[in-house]
Protein backbone atom coordinates (compact mmCIF):
# COMPACT_ATOMS: atom_id res chain seq x y z
CA UNK A 1 0.00 0.00 0.00
CA UNK A 2 1.34 3.16 -0.94
CA UNK A 3 1.32 6.37 1.31
CA UNK A 4 -2.23 8.61 0.97
CA UNK A 5 -3.15 11.36 2.26
CA UNK A 6 -6.74 11.19 3.85
CA UNK A 7 -8.29 13.56 0.86
CA UNK A 8 -6.46 11.07 -1.39
CA UNK A 9 -8.38 7.97 0.69
CA UNK A 10 -11.46 9.62 1.43
CA UNK A 11 -13.86 9.31 -1.98
CA UNK A 12 -16.94 11.77 -2.11
CA UNK A 13 -19.96 9.98 -1.04
CA UNK A 14 -18.16 8.49 1.92
CA UNK A 15 -16.28 5.85 0.72
CA UNK A 16 -13.02 5.00 1.88
CA UNK A 17 -9.68 3.71 -1.21
CA UNK A 18 -7.12 2.17 1.05
CA UNK A 19 -4.96 1.19 -1.96
CA UNK A 20 -4.76 -2.20 -0.42
CA UNK A 21 -2.90 -4.42 -3.39
CA UNK A 22 -2.10 -7.07 -2.05
CA UNK A 23 -3.94 -10.63 -0.33
CA UNK A 24 -4.98 -10.06 3.14
CA UNK A 25 -4.34 -12.26 5.83
CA UNK A 26 -7.53 -13.60 7.96
CA UNK A 27 -6.90 -11.67 10.81
CA UNK A 28 -6.05 -8.87 8.52
CA UNK A 29 -9.72 -8.51 7.28
CA UNK A 30 -11.10 -8.45 10.65
CA UNK A 31 -8.82 -5.51 11.32
CA UNK A 32 -9.60 -3.74 8.61
CA UNK A 33 -13.33 -4.70 8.64
CA UNK A 34 -13.35 -3.20 12.53
CA UNK A 35 -11.24 -0.02 11.01
CA UNK A 36 -13.26 0.21 7.89
CA UNK A 37 -16.55 0.54 10.68
CA UNK A 38 -14.62 2.83 12.60
CA UNK A 39 -13.74 4.81 9.43
CA UNK A 40 -17.36 4.71 8.77
CA UNK A 41 -18.11 7.08 11.73
CA UNK A 42 -15.82 9.57 11.05
CA UNK A 43 -17.45 12.94 9.61
CA UNK A 44 -14.94 14.88 7.48
CA UNK A 45 -15.41 19.03 6.81
CA UNK A 46 -13.15 21.42 5.66
CA UNK A 47 -12.34 22.74 9.07
CA UNK A 48 -8.70 22.61 10.28
CA UNK A 49 -7.90 19.51 12.61
CA UNK A 50 -8.17 20.30 16.26
CA UNK A 51 -6.94 18.22 19.13
CA UNK A 52 -10.31 17.28 21.29
CA UNK A 53 -9.68 16.22 24.86
CA UNK A 54 -13.14 14.25 25.40
CA UNK A 55 -13.32 14.27 29.10
CA UNK A 56 -13.77 18.14 28.73
CA UNK A 57 -17.55 19.63 27.86
CA UNK A 58 -15.39 22.29 26.05
CA UNK A 59 -12.43 19.79 24.34
CA UNK A 60 -9.66 21.37 26.22
CA UNK A 61 -6.88 19.51 28.44
CA UNK A 62 -6.41 20.34 31.59
CA UNK A 63 -4.85 18.86 34.95
CA UNK A 64 -7.84 19.51 36.84
CA UNK A 65 -9.97 17.07 33.84
CA UNK A 66 -7.07 14.68 33.92
CA UNK A 67 -7.30 14.17 37.77
CA UNK A 68 -11.18 13.91 37.77
CA UNK A 69 -10.95 11.32 35.13
CA UNK A 70 -7.91 9.03 37.15
CA UNK A 71 -10.76 9.83 40.05
CA UNK A 72 -13.36 7.92 37.62
CA UNK A 73 -11.40 4.84 37.17
CA UNK A 74 -12.03 2.63 39.65
CA UNK A 75 -8.81 0.97 41.53
CA UNK A 76 -6.75 4.39 40.50
CA UNK A 77 -7.40 6.60 43.12
CA UNK A 78 -4.69 9.56 43.34
CA UNK A 79 -4.83 11.55 45.87
CA UNK A 80 -4.81 15.21 44.47
CA UNK A 81 -6.65 16.89 47.31
CA UNK A 82 -3.46 15.36 49.85
CA UNK A 83 -0.35 14.34 48.69
CA UNK A 84 0.43 17.96 46.06
CA UNK A 85 0.51 19.93 49.35
CA UNK A 86 3.45 19.29 51.46
CA UNK A 87 5.19 21.18 53.82
CA UNK A 88 8.74 21.82 54.19
CA UNK A 89 10.01 22.16 50.75
CA UNK A 90 12.76 24.43 49.92
CA UNK A 91 11.96 26.94 47.46
CA UNK A 92 13.33 25.24 44.38
CA UNK A 93 10.71 22.25 45.85
CA UNK A 94 7.85 24.63 46.24
CA UNK A 95 8.26 25.55 42.41
CA UNK A 96 9.29 22.46 41.06
CA UNK A 97 6.12 21.07 42.99
CA UNK A 98 3.88 23.55 41.80
CA UNK A 99 4.75 22.14 38.02
CA UNK A 100 4.58 18.44 39.01
CA UNK A 101 1.43 17.72 38.09
CA UNK A 102 1.16 18.94 35.21
CA UNK A 103 4.26 17.49 34.09
CA UNK A 104 3.54 13.83 34.81
CA UNK A 105 0.01 14.68 32.66
CA UNK A 106 2.40 15.65 29.91
CA UNK A 107 4.60 12.68 29.89
CA UNK A 108 2.05 9.98 30.63
CA UNK A 109 0.39 11.66 27.11
CA UNK A 110 3.75 11.78 25.32
CA UNK A 111 4.39 8.48 26.34
CA UNK A 112 0.99 7.05 25.50
CA UNK A 113 0.82 8.44 21.75
CA UNK A 114 4.65 7.12 21.32
CA UNK A 115 3.72 3.78 22.19
CA UNK A 116 0.27 4.16 20.30
CA UNK A 117 1.21 6.03 17.36
CA UNK A 118 4.84 5.22 16.64
CA UNK A 119 4.72 1.80 18.40
CA UNK A 120 7.32 2.40 20.62
CA UNK A 121 8.38 1.08 23.81
CA UNK A 122 8.49 3.49 27.12
CA UNK A 123 10.14 2.23 30.09
CA UNK A 124 9.63 3.27 33.62
CA UNK A 125 12.53 4.95 33.83
CA UNK A 126 12.33 7.34 30.54
CA UNK A 127 8.95 8.33 31.47
CA UNK A 128 10.30 10.01 34.70
CA UNK A 129 13.16 11.37 33.37
CA UNK A 130 11.12 12.88 30.77
CA UNK A 131 8.85 14.29 33.68
CA UNK A 132 12.27 15.86 35.31
CA UNK A 133 13.20 17.53 31.97
CA UNK A 134 9.62 18.84 31.40
CA UNK A 135 8.93 19.99 34.82
CA UNK A 136 12.69 21.92 34.40
CA UNK A 137 12.01 23.23 31.00
CA UNK A 138 8.59 24.87 32.67
CA UNK A 139 10.65 26.48 35.63
CA UNK A 140 14.67 26.73 34.40
CA UNK A 141 13.74 30.87 33.87
CA UNK A 142 13.08 31.44 37.16
CA UNK A 143 15.57 33.22 39.31
CA UNK A 144 15.65 30.19 41.92
CA UNK A 145 17.51 27.70 38.85
CA UNK A 146 19.74 30.37 37.80
CA UNK A 147 23.20 27.85 36.88
CA UNK A 148 21.40 24.40 37.13
CA UNK A 149 21.52 22.34 34.45
CA UNK A 150 19.63 19.64 32.66
CA UNK A 151 22.49 16.55 34.55
CA UNK A 152 21.77 18.68 37.95
CA UNK A 153 18.30 18.03 37.93
CA UNK A 154 17.94 14.27 36.33
CA UNK A 155 20.99 13.14 38.71
CA UNK A 156 20.25 15.14 41.92
CA UNK A 157 16.42 15.33 41.93
CA UNK A 158 15.40 15.39 45.56
CA UNK A 159 18.19 17.34 46.40
CA UNK A 160 15.79 19.88 45.11
CA UNK A 161 13.05 19.70 47.22
CA UNK A 162 14.81 19.85 50.31
CA UNK A 163 14.77 22.61 52.49
CA UNK A 164 18.00 22.81 53.78
CA UNK A 165 17.68 25.62 56.43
Amino acid sequence: MKEKSISEAYQNGGEWKLGIDRRLYKVEIGELTELLGLLGEVNLTEEDDRIWWKNDKKGNFSVAACYAESDAIENLKFPSKISWKLKGLSDRGKILWRVLPASICWGIWKARNRVAFEGKDVKPEELINDIKVQAFFWVQGKEEFRGVSIDQIIGRWSYFFRDLN
